[in-house]
């Protein structure tokens, strides 16, 4: 029997992407630099490459936070201070707020009935700050970031840290994100029972999670 909620915070409460495009038009835009949509793909191709990388161990956040604009400006063939944009960048992002479609609308219907945490790898004050500035805080009994617990998803520990402190045994829990690896397989590994948001549509019908749904809303079928 599920009696609480573990929920992702990019790209399943809150539009990630819908924020970086902002951030990266406005910025590209002061600085001169030419914008097309060939700079969100490169974007989006460099940027998840580096996050599965800090999944597997191989790069500190902070070390990702170093490399990646000047990573994605090489990539380009833009000259431009990649340190001085990840700033500027991870600074507009603080105080972005744009929610995902129905994201709001499926927290009230939860949090009407479960305990809902959610659950980030994303920097803590900035988590913080983006859920209460979309009016999502208030529904959420805890937030937890890999920051804060000091381990992150995909990792057992992140989940066991979490389910500690929830109180709760990992059957009893189930983890909703978009992610296949840091949130459903990692779920899956710590015993908890997932939802995959599979938001881009991509699923082969051979998703490892429990349930699998393209839109928020559809998850109220299942809790």
């Amino acid at each position: 029997m599920i009696k609480a909620i573990l929920i992702d915070i990019d790209n399943t409460l809150l539009d990630f992407d819908a924020s970086a495009r902002l951030a990266i038009e406005e910025g590209f835009a002061k600085r001169g630099i030419d914008f097309s949509d060939n700079v969100i793909d490169v974007f989006h191709r460099i940027n998840n490459s580096l996050w599965k990388r800090l999944e597997n161990g191989e790069l500190t956040k902070q070390g990702l936070f170093d490399i990646r604009w000047n990573t994605i400006f090489e990539a380009l063939g833009v000259k431009a201070d990649g340190i001085e944009f990840e700033a500027y960048f991870r600074a507009y992002l603080f105080d972005s707020a744009v929610q995902m479609d129905g994201a709001l609308d499926l927290l009230k219907y939860l949090a009407s009935k479960y305990d809902v945490y959610a659950a980030s790898n994303g920097t803590h004050a900035q988590q913080i700050n983006r859920l209460t500035r979309a009016g999502m805080i208030d529904m959420l009994k805890n937030v937890f970031t890999s920051q804060a617990l000091g381990v992150q998803k995909p990792e057992k520990e992140f989940f066991h840290k979490c389910l500690e402190q929830m109180n709760c045994a990992p059957q009893e829990v189930m983890m909703i994100g978009d992610s296949l690896s840091a949130d459903i397989g990692g779920a899956k590994n710590a015993g908890l029972m997932t939802c995959w948001f599979d938001v881009k549509k991509t699923s082969n019908g051979n998703s490892i999670a429990d349930h699998t749904v393209t839109e928020l809303n559809d998850i109220k079928q299942i809790l």
